[in-house]
């Protein structure tokens, strides 16, 4: 509903400079425009005019009438053009689903005879399906095994060796904890990104609308796969707190309102800048909870409950850093199971991120003025301004004072 109401046009001016308001009269108003433009329906060529000149035979009319055969479909599309695009999807006919890579990672033991069986499993599928692997660009990881039996594993697939970490799908794979250089990637990407904002002239409320859709679109990609590390975390937060309030990289500006309060919603006095580290965390928490057929949840159980209750649960003190933050998001969202969000850990539920972040937040209390400066009839600059003004952050000589050493606290404008 607040989608379609920002998309009303309330007032238009007419062409004597005029502003005509209500949907009837701008509706008119625009018709009216376009048809000056544009110009009218044209009416019907007469019959007559029609009929002096050349016309179809009746067989001819009846031709047309007929029903197309699958050798006339088959022609005009085999007749279409490799760079054409016949349908909307804007794909050509020379380019098909099967001209799309898959990644695939596949696990065995690491023996010959085993190998040799999966080699003739891609070879098998290639034969049947027409996609073959690419043994340039795969590569081969051996763990637990004697130089010699890795030579000799190299030998029958014919790959590359490699060792951890390695990239798939974008994002690192290591066998270990993820560090903040294998993060390196995403924080060189989102800074990057902010470096070329930062050389436009864009407006607070636009730094704050990139930085919710595009820079943490990035990072809750990566989150939703792993726990990052803190000092990646604190990174980001930098970076993204220091272009918000200076339009830059590097610290600046001091910030008029804590981030904390910056990343609450704004009908609860923030500006909507969502932070889901803990709610993609949950997932794996509600995984442990409701999926207990998948394959690492039943490690898991092997490993840590045992035949424990996961909701009561006692962390051990020699557990790994990885399952000592699971636990530690797990006791912070452990009362929600019988509160107002039960239904996002529901085991016939399926888990949302989005619904465990509007879980995590909303015991907060909401403040009276969100929903009239975030109004989408709103200027963006405006609301931005009243919402510092809100909370008592507005730059003003009052407030500059005392930081700075002014001549006069009296506002320019009132006095």
């Amino acid at each position: 509903m607040q989608r379609k109401l920002s998309s009303y046009i309330y007032t238009l001016k007419n062409s004597e400079g005029g502003n005509v308001k209500g949907f009837a009269h701008v509706g008119k108003l625009m018709s009216k425009f376009y048809a000056q433009l544009l110009g009218t329906k044209r009416t019907c060529i007469d019959p007559q005019i029609l009929h002096a000149g050349p016309t179809l035979s009746l067989e001819q009319q009846v031709a047309l009438y007929k029903s197309f055969t699958d050798q006339e479909i088959k022609s005009a599309i085999f007749s279409i053009p490799n760079h054409k695009s016949p349908g909307p999807d804007g794909f050509s006919s020379g380019l098909t689903h099967l001209m799309f890579a898959d990644d695939l990672i596949l696990f065995c033991k690491a023996d010959p005879h085993t190998l040799k069986l999966l080699m003739k499993s891609l070879a098998a599928f290639h034969n049947t399906a027409g996609l073959k692997a690419n043994l340039h660009k795969s590569q081969i990881v051996i763990g637990g095994a004697s130089a010699e039996l890795q030579n000799h594993c190299l030998r029958v697939t014919g790959l590359h060796d490699t060792q951890f970490s390695l990239k798939y799908l974008g994002v690192p794979i290591t066998a270990s904890r993820l560090t903040k250089i294998e993060c390196s990637a995403l924080i060189e990407k989102i800074t990057a990104r902010v470096h070329v904002w930062a050389t436009r002239n864009i407006a607070f409320a636009g730094r704050a609308l990139l930085i919710n859709n595009v820079v943490f679109g990035a990072f809750n990609y990566w989150a939703s796969i792993f726990l990052l590390p803190n000092a990646v975390l604190d990174k980001l937060t930098k970076l993204c707190r220091n272009y918000l309030w200076s339009g830059s990289t590097e610290y600046k500006k001091a910030p008029h309102i804590s981030w904390s309060t910056t990343c609450l919603p704004k009908r609860e006095g923030g500006i909507g800048i969502k932070d889901f580290n803990k709610a993609t965390i949950a997932k794996l928490v509600w995984a442990i909870a409701n999926k207990k057929d998948v394959l690492w949840v039943k490690w898991v159980y092997a490993r840590y409950l045992k035949k424990q209750n996961w909701w009561d649960y006692t962390l051990a003190h020699d557990t790994s850093w990885y399952w000592k933050k699971i636990c530690s998001i797990k006791e912070f969202f452990k009362h929600g199971r019988s509160s107002v969000g039960a239904r996002v850990w529901s085991e016939h539920t399926q888990y949302k991120v989005s619904k465990g972040y509007e879980w995590q937040i909303h015991t907060r209390r909401k403040v009276p003025w969100g929903k009239i400066i975030w109004a989408r009839t709103v200027i963006p600059r405006h609301a931005s301004a009243t919402w510092m003004l809100a909370q008592g952050r507005l730059p003003t000589r009052v407030k500059l004072h005392q930081h700075v050493s002014q001549s006069t606290t009296l506002c320019e404008l009132c006095h």
